[in-house]
């Protein structure tokens, strides 16, 4: 599974242009009234313009090579404030045999930059934005976490992959590592962000099953394109 083309909606696309496009330098691949999109990777991320009056926040990680970790951190700290946890700002998880850091784009999303110790490719020479392999983590804030995960899997064709049972009180990983719907409660609160809330996003999977779904009750449209 790959996260082809993402859609997210945001109170102001020019400033997530400035932010993407010229803070942190991915390419601009789409500017219109309606809205942006970047390539990050294999992963087309798109910021339509929100409805007025709301503020819409997601959560979200960027895929570096496993091997250049460092680098990453270092590079997005010298375009943008990294987030702490009291003096930590860079943070192992070892269950997945991943480290990660994280930032907040003008939106207020919470942008992670996670690493992935043995998947590969290997990351060669300097460290830029052409570097990031695409869209490794994307939050799905339910009402139901056990109906989510059947109705992907049912249409797609994925599932768990680091656990046997669904443990909605947590974070349910589906997917594969490296290419994740991080699916929680709504109200669930990130890890250094804000309250899950089920803001509209629209999803292009690759590697799946051909089929098209909208979570009952959720404005999430997911498709596979096989």
């Amino acid at each position: 599974m790959e996260f082809v083309d993402v859609t997210m909606d945001a109170p102001s696309t020019a400033d997530q242009r400035t932010f993407y496009g010229e803070t942190l330098g991915l390419p601009l691949v789409e500017h219109a009234a309606e809205g942006v999109a970047f390539q990050a990777g294999r992963t087309r991320i798109r910021f339509r313009r929100a409805a007025p009056g709301t503020t819409p926040t997601y959560h979200f990680a960027l895929r570096v090579p496993g091997n250049q970790f460092r680098e990453a951190k270092s590079w997005l700290a010298e375009r943008t404030e990294l987030l702490r946890d009291g003096d930590e700002d860079e943070f192992d998880w070892d269950f997945w045999g991943a480290r990660a850091v994280y930032a907040r784009d003008p939106a207020g999303n919470v942008v992670e930059l996670i690493a992935f110790a043995d998947l590969p490719p290997l990351g060669e020479g300097e460290f830029g934005a052409a570097s990031i392999l695409g869209m490794a983590e994307l939050g799905l804030p339910v009402a139901d976490v056990q109906a989510a995960v059947a109705d992907l899997r049912d249409a797609f064709g994925i599932g768990l992959w680091d656990r046997d049972e669904i443990t909605p009180e947590r974070l349910t990983p589906v997917g594969e590592r490296g290419a994740t719907f991080l699916v929680v409660r709504l109200g669930r609160v990130w890890y250094l962000g804000d309250a899950a809330v089920d803001h509209p996003l629209e999803v292009t999977l690759g590697g799946v099953a051909e089929a098209g779904i909208e979570l009952a009750g959720h404005p999430y449209s997911i498709r596979g394109s096989g």
